[in-house]
């Protein structure tokens, strides 16, 4: 089957449906064609390293960003890295499109990271200059920079935003020829979340980029002109990528919040006429739990694009309610320069709500066997491969790891779990390092954590294996509560609520609370972290006693 139409298929691979048209762009062309276009139509909204409100129009960022890479071009040298370690400030786009302009490759560094991150991203990168930000919320970044500087020798020059500021106001020569670059080549080095090890670096091709961002917003309906808001951090794909290349892509403005908060959110959304809207599952819940407290009058928002995690079908359901929008669920991967596959509007409740969709056009995807590396049969589990236009060029300084992951026919292995339908329609069942085999049973984390996730008193909730001397190990689930209340009781109740829909042994055996679980800067909560924290007894056990947990979940052989 092939663009939702024909045969249903009887093996989990849908091949690329080429209903959409590739560009042959970098972000730099397309912003120079869509200025050309819409020269005084407003394209970015937000503040800028000084905190100061900033209304740009595309002819206006045009100009800026000219002026940035005339300076990049007097600095750096063809091909060479720029790192960029900055917040969510209006800087970011621009300096994005400046290092398109001159072929530079941006690397997207992470303000949050801790000190050792950043010496070994910077480091690793091979960053010839760096431009920052003096400070991030309550952080001195500028004391990090000077304590990392000496570890990282290519380094040649550090420029902070006033800089950068100052070179975006400096004049340049209209007549000048700007370098051709080919947007087969690296636009971008991004660093993966890292949820189970050391961070890989992923280099991105411009067409990639600016493709996928454009295909995702196209494939969810978004109207050409629509206001874009976007709380995702701009050094994650879904920043940098999804939301400010595709809003360029449909010619509408990008609104970039710096700090969120959901009631602020919901109030963006009313005064500037947003009418799409990208989150992860934590964001939505947030912005969900304050339209219903009465806090803001929910407002209507047309198109509601999540990702990142797996979103529970009972908060697809309250959205849909409350913001009397589409909510549609995409997945993807960096190394694939974000998503891979989107739920459409005209599927069915049930598709939306438990499915992340189909692949998006131009990929082909296909579900493999772990063991065998064969396409399964349709509703079997297993790997989930992708090829085509998006993936990354591969991780950078890294031929071992890239080997590993794409392989000589150029499937790239995403490591997630999932099966397909006949229809094409792909459910997320975990991460192939995160499968859990009790006693012989292979157990998928994600298909407990949903059923979870359909308990009204949960409002967020991982499950990870967790060693067990006769099992070999036993799930364990770790819960945040929507309010206080008795662990004890709520524990009891989770059970019978697991037991209701899920085979004996998938109920977990272990169970912890807490007020907040470890995410990426992308959403994902850190599974190894939240092992280690049960590990070294940061999470407290609520368990009943062990010898009735074991004689209601024997090892089992047998369904």
């Amino acid at each position: 089957m092939s663009a939702g139409i024909g045969t249903p298929l009887r093996q989990a691979h849908w091949t690329r449906d080429e209903s959409i048209d590739l560009l042959d762009h970098t972000s730099a062309t397309l912003l120079t064609a869509q200025a050309g276009q819409f020269g005084d139509r407003l394209a970015l909204i937000g503040n800028d390293h000084r905190g100061e409100n900033q209304r740009l129009t595309y002819h206006q960022i045009l100009e800026k960003a000219r002026a940035i890479a005339a300076a990049l071009l007097e600095h750096t040298r063809p091909g060479e890295h720029v790192a960029l370690l900055v917040a969510n400030v209006v800087e970011w786009p621009l300096i994005e499109y400046a290092a398109a302009m001159t072929g530079r490759v941006l690397v997207a560094l992470n303000p949050q990271a801790g000190i050792d991150e950043l010496r070994y991203t910077l480091a690793n990168s091979e960053a010839t200059m760096l431009l920052f930000t003096t400070s991030y919320r309550d952080r001195d970044l500028g004391a990090v920079i000077e304590a990392i500087l000496p570890d990282c020798p290519l380094v040649r020059a550090a420029h902070s935003l006033d800089t950068v500021a100052r070179w975006a106001t400096e004049s340049h020569d209209p007549a000048f020829e700007w370098p051709s670059v080919d947007p087969h080549t690296a636009a971008m080095l991004q660093y993966t979340s890292g949820t189970t090890g050391k961070q890989k670096g992923v280099l991105l091709a411009h067409r990639s980029m600016v493709n996928v961002a454009r295909i995702t917003l196209l494939t969810a309906g978004v109207e050409p002109g629509s206001v874009i808001l976007s709380p995702f951090p701009q050094f994650h794909t879904a920043g940098c990528v999804t939301s400010t290349l595709g809003a360029l892509a449909v010619g509408g403005t990008l609104v970039i919040v710096d700090r969120w908060n959901p009631t602020e959110v919901l109030a963006t959304v009313e005064r500037e006429g947003v009418s799409t809207i990208l989150l992860v599952p934590a964001m939505l819940h947030g912005l969900l739990q304050t339209a219903k407290a009465g806090d803001i009058a929910p407002q209507t928002i047309p198109t509601i694009l999540v990702g990142a995690a797996s979103v529970p079908s009972s908060m697809i359901e309250k959205a849909r309610e409350l913001f009397g929008g589409t909510v549609l669920n995409v997945y993807g991967q960096t190394e694939l320069s974000a998503p891979l596959t989107a739920t459409r509007r005209d599927d069915s409740a049930r598709g939306i709500t438990t499915t992340v969709g189909r692949p998006l056009p131009q990929v082909e995807c296909r579900i493999a066997d772990p063991v065998t590396g064969h396409t399964q049969e349709v509703d079997v589990p297993g790997e989930i491969c992708a090829r085509g236009y998006q993936q990354m060029l591969g991780y950078f300084r890294d031929p071992e790891a890239t080997a590993r992951t794409v392989e000589l026919d150029g499937w790239l292995h995403t490591g997630d779990l999932g099966s397909m339908d006949e229809r094409g329609m792909i459910t997320l069942t975990g991460r192939l390092k995160e499968l859990i085999i009790r006693g012989g049973e292979n157990i998928s984390p994600n298909e407990v954590s949903d059923c979870l996730s359909g308990h009204p008193a949960v409002a967020q909730v991982v499950v990870v294996g967790i060693p067990d001397q006769r099992l070999g190990e036993i799930v364990a689930g770790v819960v945040v509560c929507n309010a206080a209340t008795d662990h004890h009781a709520l524990r009891e109740d989770l059970e019978r609520h697991c037991a209701t829909h899920l085979a004996e042994y998938k109920v977990p055996q272990r169970w912890y609370f807490t007020d907040t679980l470890p995410t990426t800067a992308s959403g994902k909560v850190r599974a190894l972290e939240v092992r280690q924290m049960i590990s070294d007894g940061t999470l407290r056990c609520e368990t009943a006693a062990e010898a009735s947990l074991d004689d209601r979940h024997p090892p089992s052989h047998r369904r």
